[in-house]
């Protein structure tokens, strides 16, 4: 079995942006290959793609915007093939 994995990650961070504290905007990148001999035989890749927007309009509030993008891609059987896309908002306060 053979395994690679790699993820790439920049961060921008904004400080007193539009009256808010502070802005953080992230994208992610993400790969893996993975392969395998024997009685499983197994080849697939796996693609990721995030992105997030992070809000501090107060010192102990945190307003979160995230969009990822995911694809499984199986070399053997193609039937396994799928793309999947995901919306998160969420709201935290912190005390």
């Amino acid at each position: 079995m053979h395994n690679w994995e790699s993820r790439y990650e920049i961060i921008w961070k904004l400080y007193k942006f539009l009256g808010i504290k502070r802005l953080e905007i992230r994208q992610s990148f993400t790969g893996a290959y993975r392969y395998g001999t024997g009685y499983a035989n197994e080849r697939n890749y796996q693609l990721g793609l995030s992105s997030a927007i992070d809000l501090y309009p107060l010192h102990s509030m945190i307003l979160r915007l995230r969009f990822d993008v995911n694809q499984y891609i199986d070399e053997i059987i193609k039937v396994y093939n799928f793309t999947s896309f995901m919306f998160n908002l969420k709201l935290s306060f912190r005390f």
